[in-house]
């Protein structure tokens, strides 16, 4: 991970913070069926290197990392519009994502990001979507990537 600014040091360990942290929070369908949605928790828009990020009330919690199990992010996002909604019924494809920590006073800034991040699980109700995002999960890749048969290693079967 990068080095975060001064000012991040400053804002998260003094006594009082008037910069709010920020998480903008981006999902991308790869296959292009929709536009990407690019959210914020805050009370007004931002704009962040070009992109405009749509406020939106969303918790985020970010992963536990203990070497143990592959980290996952969960984001609840409040007061869904039925466009959310109808988009996440009619999904077929894998989604991607992205979540990225900005200060208020400089969005185009990104202090922290965790990006390729898959989309595991959506849960959602009258009042809330739960987004579940997980990195790719390299604890359980197998390796070599192939086994040790004749078609791929005819030498060692002589």
């Amino acid at each position: 991970m990068k080095d975060v600014s001064t000012v991040l040091k400053d804002q998260v360990f003094g006594q009082f913070s008037d910069d709010p942290f920020l998480f903008l929070f981006t999902l991308i369908d790869p296959t292009n069926a929709f536009p990407p949605i690019r959210l914020v928790n805050n009370i007004e828009n931002i704009v962040s290197r070009g992109e405009i990020y749509l406020a939106f009330p969303m918790l985020v919690s970010l992963p536990i990392e203990d070497g143990e199990t592959v980290p996952s992010l969960k984001i609840v996002i409040s007061n869904v519009t039925m466009q959310f909604m109808a988009m996440f019924r009619t999904l077929t494809n894998p989604l991607q994502g992205t979540i990225e920590a900005v200060l208020a006073s400089r969005p185009g800034l990104v202090e922290i990001a965790i990006p390729d991040l898959e989309l595991k699980k959506i849960e959602y109700n009258l009042e809330s979507i739960t987004v579940i995002l997980a990195l790719r999960d390299m604890l359980n890749l197998g390796l070599p990537s192939h086994n040790f048969t004749p078609t791929f290693y005819p030498g060692l079967f002589k």
